[in-house]
């Protein structure tokens, strides 16, 4: 006893084929339509800016709708209040961590180099700034 495709193989081959592109389209168009879509809603609004505002205590929500979305500049003034860097990242912090690494220095103007340890550097720096 036989059993008869109704199909031959490059049938079959040539609807799979159908299949894949007809899958591969409609993933094309629904990303297209949400691009679009998104471009739309996070349309830019380009302006002429008078002034910064300066802002403070801004959520993270409140930036997004007010500034990101629309390009519109700001200056947050306490963005760094609670940076850990801000206490910790001293003079004595760097001298007691990296004192002892040699580095290379150049001043400014002067083609004088030298090699110094950062606590040699940074205690330089601090009688300079007090002269």
């Amino acid at each position: 006893m036989t059993i008869e495709s109704p199909l031959s193989f490059s049938e079959i081959i040539g609807l799979s084929f159908l299949t894949i592109g007809l899958i591969v389209v409609t993933r094309l168009v629904i990303y297209l339509l949400k691009r679009t879509w998104h471009k739309t809603k996070c349309k830019l609004v380009w302006m002429p800016i008078d002034s910064v505002e300066r802002r403070s205590n801004l959520s993270d929500d409140e930036f997004v709708k007010e500034y990101a979305f629309v390009g519109k500049p700001v200056i947050i003034t306490d963005a760094m209040k609670d940076w850990t860097a801000m206490t910790k990242w001293i003079f004595d912090f760097f001298r007691s961590k990296y004192g002892a690494i040699t580095v290379n220095v150049k001043e400014d103007s002067t083609e004088n180099q030298g090699a110094t340890t950062i606590a040699d550097y940074i205690n330089y720096r601090i009688l300079a700034l007090e002269n």
